[in-house]
């Protein structure tokens, strides 16, 4: 298993065929620009409010941003794409989702062979990594079809909201809207994994058996975490070629927990 991390993308940005730096030594900023420019830069208020759109300009790159005051001052911070970040979240969880459970599996016991040798933590680990990598593939996923869906085509006749689930969105709202559908297997996977999200978000007791949760556990135990990231993938490029898209470097990075000591 290897998953070599993704590149993460603004929201809006753009690739140049000439050198920024270069360019900006050739312009004359007229006055009344560095004016307007000078006025922003000293107000409280933020470019929204201002009525400008903020952009950070790399030398072969112009990637849309927004402003935030922090101090009083005023930081530019990229404004990156939530599906890749949400994604990327899921991926670095990955390979931890794998290796505690499979850590879980080999220390318990059979049954009828006791349990003063295990560790009740190996569960807590895996269920904390699993949770998080379901939750974020289908943020990812959430969030890819809201940026996709034209709000109008949630209002109704009485343009009024009308809040879709997302199996809606994915499987009928974004075909209609492309013009084109996924292939299957992949809205099955999709679904299994929006399911066992819901049953985690929403996780209560059965209170008909002996222990309130078994059910959902042996779910995230039997649940095909590899498979599910890779149609997560399939399914957003499917749509939008090439969102997501390896690193060149070919490296995977995952979480690593660290100790420190209280004071």
């Amino acid at each position: 298993m290897h998953f070599t991390h993704i590149k993460i993308k603004g929201t809006k940005e753009y690739d140049l065929d000439f050198s920024m730096t270069e360019f900006m030594q050739e312009v004359n900023v007229p006055e009344e620009s560095k004016k307007i420019a000078t006025d922003y830069i000293k107000s409280k208020k933020l470019d929204d409010e201002s009525g400008f759109d903020s952009m950070m300009l790399f030398d072969r790159k112009v990637i849309f941003s927004f402003d935030y005051l922090h101090n009083n001052q005023k930081l530019e911070i990229p404004e990156l794409n939530p599906v890749l970040i949400f994604y990327t979240n899921a991926l670095r969880s990955l390979r931890n989702t794998i290796n505690s459970r499979d850590e879980l599996l080999k220390n318990s016991p059979k049954v009828g062979e006791g349990s003063t040798s295990i560790n009740i933590s190996d569960f807590g680990n895996f269920f904390a990594y699993a949770s998080n990598c379901i939750i974020n593939l289908q943020a990812a996923l959430e969030s890819f079809a809201n940026s996709q869906i034209p709000y109008e085509r949630f209002l109704n006749e009485d343009d009024e909201f009308i809040e879709r689930s997302i199996s809606h969105k994915l499987f009928t709202m974004i075909p209609a809207e492309k013009g084109f559908r996924v292939k299957k297997p992949h809205p099955n996977v999709i679904e299994d994994l929006i399911q066992l999200r819901n049953k985690i978000i929403h996780l209560k007791p059965q209170q008909e058996t002996n222990t309130g949760y078994k059910n959902v556990y042996r779910k995230l135990l039997k649940f095909d975490y590899e498979r599910a990231v890779r149609s997560t993938r399939l399914f957003i490029n499917h749509y939008q070629t090439k969102l997501i898209e390896d690193c060149e470097c070919g490296k995977e990075f995952f979480y690593v927990l660290n100790s420190i000591e209280s004071k």
